[in-house]
C-alpha cells in the first residue's frame, strides 16, 4: 500500500550563495542580500506546436543584479561536471535541465518537468524528466510565460533496502512551513523554483511509497459538480478538476462497504468527456499516508469521516482539459472473500452478504469484518418494480434469506436484521437505499424483514465466462453463464469474417468438446472462464505469366482482407499487354490486387512491339524507313546513290531481323577522284589535275602556240572537280602579222598584212 510522502513547504526567496551552500554540505546558510527570481524565459520547439504533437522545452532562469551588493551574487555552482556560473553583471543563470541531483543511497527519486504549452487551441505536454537517488538536493524551477500550467512532478519510489521515502523541505525535517495541502500549497509561482532534499527513514510496518506533486498557481480549477454513478454508489459530489488531477472530499465508507476483495478500489472514469485513465486509488483502513486530508493529516479511512483524494492519471500527458460536468465510476476488486483491516493477518471470521433478485442473479454484494461491529454498508440498488430477496452467508455453507419491503419514510429505512453464527444481535442498516439509481424514477426505500430462519438451498452460484482476447476475430454468445454444480457450459463461438476459430481454448474450465461451432466444457465444480482465440485466414494468390515476359513472385499467401503486389516484367520487344484477377489494378509495372477473400490468379499477358528502322543517306538519295514488328525479318533497301561519292554500306548494318527498339542507320560514303584533261588544241603541253569530288581546282598557266593568242578553255575550268572526268580544250586566235618592205632608197613597196601562216 503506498503513502504519502511529508513535504515541506519553501517559496523561493534565496540568494545565490544560499543555493551554493546548500547544494554542496546540505544545510542553508543565509546571505546578507536576498533575491528573488523574476522570470524564466521559455523556448518551445517546433513553435507553434501542431494540436496532439509533442515540444521540447528549454528554460532559462533569469536573476536581478544587486548592484550594491554585487559579491552577494559573484558565486559558482559546480554539479557534476557542469558548471553554472552566475556572474556580476551578467544576471543570468542557463542550465540545460531544471532538476539536478547527487547520489547517496537506494531511495529513487523520479523527477519529471512538464511544460504545458497552449497552441491552437490545444494544451499539450513537453515532458523533460530524469531520475536520481536520496540523499539530493533538488532545485526544482517553473518557468515564467503565457503558456497555462507548467508543473513539476517529484515522484518517490521504494526499493527493497530502504522503507519510506520523505521530502523535506531546504530547512530539514520539521520545518514550520509543512505544507497544509497537497494540491494547492508547494506552490511554485511564475518564475520561482523550490530546494527540496531526498531522504530516507528507518522501515515501518507495510511500507509505503508516496508522490508529491508540487503545483502551479490554481489559477485553473474548475469547480464542478461530480456524480457517481456506478450500481453500488449512489452520491453526488463536490469537487475541483486541476487540468492533470482530480481533489475532492466524500464521506469515507464503513467497513462493510467494500466489495468482496481485500482493498476498495476507486478508479475513475471519464464517461461524457475524452480524458486519460486516471490512476487506480487504493483505500486501506488505518493510518494511510497514501492520501490527506484538507487538513494536511493521514486519513483514518474505516472510521467514515470525510476522506480527501488527489487522484493522478496514468498519462499525465493527456489530462483533462477543464470540463464543466464530468462522470466518473466508483469500481471495486473483483475476487475471493477479504475484509478491510488494519492488519490482514488478523482476518480470521468474515461474513459475506449478497443481493438476488428472484431469478437467483446477484445483483449486489457486502463485505463485512466478523468483529463485533459489523454494517451492512452497501448502497443496494433495486428494481422497484420486482421483489429482491438478501442472502446472507455465514462464510461457511448456510445462506438465510430476507425479503425487501418497501416503506414510505426514509426514516423508517432502518431495520433491526437478527443473523446467527454468533454474531451482534442487531445490525444497522443503512440508509439511502432507493430506486435504481437513474433520475427521474419515484424514490423507493426498503427495509430488510426475516422471512425464514431455516436454511435455504443455495442459489445458482457457478458463474462461467467466456472471452476473446480484445475481442479480436470473432465473438462468443454468451459472454457469461451461471450453472449449477455438476453441469456443462456450452458458448456458441461465432469467427468473424476472415477468421477461423481455433480448435485451442484456454482459461480455466474443465477441458470440454466442440461440435461445429458450439463448445461445450467438461463437468464444472467452481467458477471458471475459457478463453476462444480466431486464426486469421489466408489464401493462395497465384501468378501466370503468357510469352513476352515473366511475374514475381510466382506465389503469395495473403491474410484475408489484406493486398498482394506483383512486379511484371516484359522481355525485350515486348510491352504488358493486360494484367487481370484478384480485383486488382496496374501502376507502371506494379500489379496491386484488391482485398483478398479467397484464392485467386494474377495473369498477365504480352505484346509484341512494332519498331522502326530509320536510313540516313547523309546526303544521299532518299531511303524509305522500315516499321514491323519485333523479330520479323527486314530486306536490306537497295543503295542510295550521291553525286561524288560512292556508297559503302550502312552504319550500324541493317539487321536480319527487327531489333527490339527503333533504329537509325547512317549512309556511309567514300569520295570519288576525278581528272581534268587539258587539250592545248597545238599549243604547249598542260598537265591534267587530279582531285577529289569538290576540291578546289587550280587554273593552270595559260599554254602558247605559235602564232596564236590563247583566249581560254572550252568549257571553262570549274572551281572545284566536278562529279566526272573531264576535258576542256584550249581556245586560240590567230595572230595578224605585217610584212613591211624598206626598198633602200628603191620605190615604196606598200606592206603586207595577213594571219599568221597566210
Amino acid at each position: 500500500m503506498a503513502t504519502m510522502a511529508h513535504v515541506q513547504k519553501r517559496l523561493l526567496t534565496v540568494t545565490v550563495a544560499s543555493i551554493f551552500l546548500l547544494l554542496c554540505f546540505g544545510a542553508p546558510v543565509q546571505a546578507r542580500n536576498a533575491f528573488d527570481i523574476v522570470s524564466i524565459d521559455l523556448t518551445v520547439s517546433p513553435n507553434p506546436i501542431p494540436c496532439g504533437g509533442t515540444a521540447t522545452a528549454t528554460a532559462t532562469i533569469q536573476l536581478p543584479v544587486d548592484k550594491d551588493n554585487s559579491d552577494a551574487i559573484d558565486t559558482t555552482i559546480d554539479l557534476w561536471d557542469y558548471d553554472t556560473l552566475f556572474r556580476d553583471g551578467d544576471d543570468l543563470l542557463d542550465r540545460k535541465s531544471g532538476l539536478f541531483w547527487i547520489k547517496d543511497d537506494k531511495i529513487v527519486v523520479e523527477y519529471t518537468l512538464h511544460c504545458q504549452i497552449k497552441d491552437a487551441g490545444c494544451e499539450l505536454y513537453g515532458p523533460a524528466g530524469e531520475s536520481g537517488e536520496s540523499g539530493t538536493y533538488v532545485f526544482v524551477r517553473v518557468e515564467d510565460t503565457d503558456t497555462k500550467s507548467p508543473r513539476v512532478y517529484v515522484k518517490c519510489k521504494q526499493t527493497e533496502m530502504d522503507a519510506i521515502v520523505r521530502l523535506d523541505g531546504p530547512d530539514g525535517p520539521g520545518s514550520p512551513d509543512e505544507p497544509t495541502s497537497i494540491y494547492d500549497d508547494n506552490t511554485i509561482l511564475p518564475g520561482g523554483g523550490k530546494i527540496v532534499t531526498m531522504s530516507a527513514e528507518e522501515p515501518i510496518v507495510d511500507v509505503m511509497s508516496g508522490s508529491w506533486k508540487i503545483e502551479y498557481d490554481p489559477a485553473n480549477l474548475v469547480p464542478v459538480q461530480v456524480d457517481y454513478i456506478h450500481p453500488e454508489f449512489s452520491e453526488a459530489l463536490q469537487h475541483e478538476i486541476f487540468s492533470d488531477h482530480i481533489a475532492f472530499e466524500f464521506n469515507a465508507p464503513p467497513p462493510g462497504r467494500f466489495l468482496d476483495g481485500e482493498l476498495l478500489r476507486i478508479h475513475f472514469e471519464a464517461v461524457e468527456v475524452p480524458a486519460a485513465e486516471w490512476e487506480p486509488t487504493y483505500v486501506q483502513c488505518g493510518d494511510d499516508r497514501s492520501f490527506t486530508n484538507s487538513m494536511g493529516e493521514p486519513i483514518q479511512v474505516c472510521m467514515g469521516g470525510p476522506l480527501s483524494l488527489f487522484v493522478p492519471p496514468v498519462d499525465e500527458e493527456a489530462p483533462m482539459l477543464h470540463p464543466e460536468h464530468i462522470h466518473f465510476g466508483l469500481r471495486g476488486i473483483t475476487g475471493g472473500p477479504g475484509a478491510v483491516t488494519d492488519n490482514r493477518s488478523d482476518l480470521e471470521n468474515y461474513l459475506t452478504v449478497a443481493l438476488y433478485d428472484e431469478n437467483h442473479e446477484r445483483v449486489a454484494a457486502g463485505f463485512a469484518a466478523a468483529d463485533g461491529s459489523f454494517h451492512l454498508g452497501t448502497f443496494f440498488v433495486l428494481n422497484p418494480l420486482k421483489t429482491s430477496t438478501l442472502v446472507v452467508y455465514d462464510g461457511v455453507e448456510n445462506r438465510y434469506a430476507y425479503s425487501f419491503i418497501p416503506v414510505p419514510d426514509l426514516e423508517d429505512a432502518v431495520s433491526l436484521l437478527k443473523m446467527l453464527s454468533g454474531l451482534p444481535p442487531e445490525i444497522p442498516l443503512l440508509k439511502d437505499i432507493s430506486g435504481d439509481g437513474k433520475t427521474g424514477l419515484e424514490e423507493v426505500v426498503y427495509v430488510l424483514q426475516r422471512v425464514s430462519g431455516q436454511r435455504i438451498a443455495p442459489p445458482v452460484s457457478l458463474s462461467i465466462s467466456g472471452t476473446v482476447p480484445a475481442g479480436i476475430g470473432g465473438g462468443v454468445d454468451p459472454a457469461m453463464q451461471i450453472v449449477e454444480p455438476g453441469s456443462e457450459a456450452s458458448f456458441t463461438v461465432t469467427p468473424d469474417t476472415g477468421y477461423e476459430t481455433s480448435p485451442l481454448v484456454g482459461g480455466t474450465c474443465p477441458v470440454g468438446t466442440w461440435d461445429g461451432d458450439t463448445y461445450s466444457t467438461g463437468s464444472l465444480t467452481a467458477n471458471c472462464s475459457v478463453e476462444f482465440s480466431f486464426i486469421p485466414l489466408s489464401y493462395p494468390v497465384t501468378a501466370e505469366a503468357g510469352m513476352g515476359g515473366v511475374i514475381y513472385p510466382e506465389t503469395l499467401t495473403v491474410d484475408h482482407g489484406e493486398t498482394a503486389s506483383f512486379t511484371i516484367t516484359p522481355d525485350a520487344g515486348y510491352s504488358i499487354a493486360e494484367v487481370s484477377g484478384c480485383g486488382g489494378s496496374l501502376d507502371g509495372e506494379t500489379y496491386t490486387t484488391g482485398a483478398i477473400t479467397e484464392a485467386c490468379t494474377v495473369t498477365a499477358n504480352f505484346s509484341l512491339n512494332a519498331y522502326t528502322i530509320s536510313f540516313d543517306s547523309a546526303g544521299g538519295s532518299q531511303v524509305d524507313a522500315i516499321t514491323g514488328d519485333y523479330g520479323t525479318a527486314v530486306t536490306a533497301p537497295s543503295d542510295p546513290t550521291r553525286e561524288g561519292y560512292t556508297f559503302i554500306g550502312w552504319e550500324p548494318e541493317v539487321p536480319a531481323t527487327m531489333p527490339a527498339g527503333d533504329l537509325t542507320l547512317t549512309g556511309q560514303w567514300t569520295i570519288n577522284q576525278y581528272t581534268l584533261t587539258f587539250d592545248s588544241a597545238g599549243g604547249s603541253q598542260v598537265d591534267a589535275i587530279t582531285g577529289d569530288y569538290g576540291t578546289e581546282v587550280v587554273v593552270p598557266a595559260d599554254p602558247t602556240r605559235e602564232g596564236y593568242t590563247f583566249t581560254g578553255w572550252e568549257p571553262g575550268v570549274p572551281a572545284t572537280m566536278p562529279a566526272e572526268d573531264l576535258t576542256v580544250t584550249a581556245q586560240w586566235t590567230i595572230n595578224q602579222y605585217t610584212l613591211t618592205f624598206d626598198s633602200a632608197g628603191g620605190s615604196q613597196v606598200d606592206a603586207i598584212t595577213g594571219d599568221y601562216g597566210t
